[in-house]
């Protein structure tokens, strides 16, 4: 599995605490940290504007649908040509599987910032749009067994 983060801050860990999100390494597990899908953080203009989730979506109820935010997120997502990501995707996972001697497929695993249980995140909006283009992400379950 390749970790990838779809993520507009990662935590610092994913970075080896650099502070640089250029900066990629392989932990101890042996495990790639620091990759990122740059296009699939909203961009930056479009994120301060859009930003007001507070005042649009009730923090109480995590209903993506009356946010701002997660509309836009939504239309941006839906504005990028799905098969050029998932092709990139694939070019990464295959990257570092001939970099590091991979024998099985790799196995590209999106990260994002929110914990699973934030209905209120890009988390929900990735989903429903990979599902749109034909594909279902399916959620990590823990602890991280080898039957992925």
């Amino acid at each position: 599995m390749i970790p990838v983060s779809t993520a507009k801050w990662d935590p610092k860990w994913f970075h080896d605490f650099t502070g640089s999100y250029d900066y990629i390494f392989k932990d101890k597990r042996g495990i790639w940290n620091g990759l990122r899908a740059n296009i699939l953080n909203f961009p930056e203009e479009r994120y301060v504007e859009n930003n007001r989730c507070g005042e649009a979506c009730s923090l109480v109820t995590k209903d993506p649908s009356k946010c701002g935010f997660m509309t836009e997120l939504a239309r941006y997502y839906d504005s990028l040509n799905f098969q050029d990501i998932l092709l990139n995707l694939e070019r990464l996972g295959n990257r570092v599987k001939e970099n590091d001697g991979f024998i099985e497929e790799p196995i590209v695993v999106l990260i994002v910032y929110e914990v699973p249980s934030n209905k209120c995140s890009e988390r929900e909006v990735l989903h429903k749009w990979f599902q749109k283009n034909g594909y279902n992400l399916t959620e990590l379950s823990y602890p991280i067994k080898n039957n992925y």
